[in-house]
């Protein structure tokens, strides 16, 4: 099933349908509703799982308040050893983090640049299949549309994925194993800087394994290859005369990840999860020239190759716990540092530093969310409503500190409160 604009308005409208209709009837007199209709008739089951969150949003870094939406609608289908899951989605969101494409020009930047309020329409598909009693797949596909504050950040995403699971791998009980295959495509109608654009298409090849040592304790570990071509994107390079020109290709990204984690479940209902990951960023096609000032301060340009070449550090520490169904908190804390391989740094006054550019920063995030309690409207049919809350930190430093069209040294932190309804499977 692809969803489609006239597909999402019919599964909005079976959403309205009363719960029980007198469209078809058992052996024994009990009333059907229509998706149950089709369960007699294709010996599948089907559900509608309604969601609906509204929260209050804060940016203390700013003293701005706003309010945050989301909303969406699934079927969830089952029959024999298939699941499929087909879904649309709608988010606002009033501060979505933004640290690039300020435009040049613009002398410093306030708190206020680094949020803007984006709105996403997202529609899925998903289907997983179990083969046996070890081994199944995993296929989806999506699309969605993003429009933001400013409007150059507006971007279409398409994607699809096909994945690969083995548990009791090579005949050990406790180990497990994936490989999955990515491919999407992100366009960025709006943006255009210097006759560039954001757009590109990508690949992913990702494997994963799980040891568990026991019922308490399991290992991780991944590898992943991301391979990007961004479609209108041409740099610098030099003619044969050494003059500084336009490059003939455009760049091309290869990312590739490693990590291996642990996590224990300390006692019932607490989980911990750590996971050190390293992420190494090669680029072809590159190459900038930058403008900057000497130690005497006179204007001088460098050309810089393989701009952004660097390796990523990142730390992760994870802690759930859930004593009843009733509430269940999570928070995660995660240090990083990237230093870069030929990226000069220059000061806020422009003055190249005469060292490559380091970052290092924080991620904080703790969430909670607390049943309120469950309203049946039908047999086997309803709601629950839960008050749920979240709070992020973000935060960045850097020795580059000319900041122009990139923030490179930054703190933000938001805030929610809320509600949020969600139909019972």
């Amino acid at each position: 099933m692809v969803t489609t604009p006239r597909n999402l308005v019919f599964l909005l409208g079976l959403a309205a349908l009363p719960g029980a209709v007198e469209a078809k009837e058992t052996k024994g007199g009990e009333q059907l509703a229509p998706w149950q209709v089709w369960e007699v008739l294709t010996a599948s089951h089907w559900k509608l799982i309604p969601t609906l969150e509204l929260a209050g949003a804060r940016y203390p870094e700013s003293s701005e308040l706003a309010g945050q939406a989301g909303a969406g609608l699934s079927i969830k289908q089952r029959w024999a050893a298939n699941k499929a899951n087909y879904g649309a989605t709608f988010q606002h969101e009033p501060f979505a983090l933004r640290v690039f494409n300020f435009g040049d020009g613009e002398d410093s930047y306030s708190p206020e640049r680094l949020t803007q309020s984006t709105d996403t329409v997202a529609a899925a598909m998903r289907w997983q299949k179990r083969w046996s009693d070890t081994f199944s797949t995993d296929g989806a596909a999506s699309v969605s549309q993003r429009w933001a504050e400013n409007a150059s950040d507006e971007r279409r995403l398409t994607g699809a994925s096909w994945a690969f699971e083995e548990r009791e791998a090579f005949g050990l009980k406790p180990m497990s194993w994936t490989a999955t295959a990515r491919y999407g495509r992100s366009i960025y109608p709006q943006y255009r800087v210097a006759d560039r654009a954001l757009d590109s298409e990508w690949g992913v090849l990702e494997v994963a394994t799980d040891y568990r040592l026991s019922d308490r304790v399991e290992l991780t570990a991944g590898y992943s290859v991301r391979s990007t071509q961004y479609l209108d994107a041409k740099y610098d390079a030099v003619d044969s005369e050494g003059k500084v020109t336009t490059a003939t290709e455009d760049k091309s990204l290869l990312r590739q990840t490693a990590s291996v984690g642990a996590s224990w479940k300390a006692v019932d209902g607490l989980k911990l999860t750590t996971e050190l990951e390293l992420i190494r960023n090669d680029y072809s096609d590159y190459t900038r020239e930058m403008d900057g000032r000497d130690a005497s301060g006179n204007d001088e340009a460098r050309l810089v190759r393989d701009y952004e070449d660097a390796t990523r550090s990142q730390l992760k520490i994870v802690a759930s716990y859930r004593p009843t169904d009733a509430w269940k908190v999570r928070f995660l804390a995660a240090g990083w540092v990237r230093p870069y391989d030929t990226y000069q740094a220059r000061n806020a006054d422009n003055d190249w530093l005469e060292e490559t550019r380091l970052d290092g920063g924080v991620n904080l995030d703790l969430s909670g969310e607390l049943a309120l309690g469950e309203v049946t409207l039908a047999k086997s049919e309803g709601f629950t409503f839960a008050a749920v809350a979240s709070g992020s930190y973000d935060t960045q430093s850097s020795n580059m500190e000319r900041e122009l069209s990139f923030a490179t040294n930054y703190a933000v932190t938001r805030l929610y409160l809320g509600v949020a309804i969600e139909g019972v499977e």
